[in-house]
């Protein structure tokens, strides 16, 4: 899948090195050349109702989903996910964010 230059981009943070499909790629851990993803230094504002547009974390995200790294944006939204609580209202929407990437990673599949 090629970028697509014309999608708005939220952040600056660079894109990881290729999207990773689980069963059809060494896992990232165990790569002989080390993780693909990005070193990223992520502000310390935390995702929530009043400061999504703030949440760094959160707007890479959303980059990495709308140019198609689905396994990338499911490891960038855990750790928000866990912070602020797997069971809260924002933590039920992290969720189906996360979700939503695994089903697209499936149908990228074939599955």
């Amino acid at each position: 899948m090629s970028i697509d230059r014309h999608i708005i981009r939220y952040t600056d943070f660079p894109f990881p090195s290729n999207r990773y499909l689980p069963g059809e790629d060494i896992p990232p851990s165990k790569h002989p050349s080390g993780d693909h993803m990005p070193k990223c230094r992520f502000n310390s504002i935390s995702f929530g109702v009043q400061t999504w547009r703030d949440s760094d974390r959160y707007l890479y995200a959303i980059d990495l989903f709308n140019y198609g790294y689905y396994w990338e944006t499911h490891e960038v939204l855990e750790a928000t996910w866990r912070e602020i609580g797997t069971k809260t209202p924002t933590g039920l929407f992290i969720q189906g964010f996360i979700q939503i990437a695994a089903a697209l990673i499936k149908k990228t599949q074939n599955f």
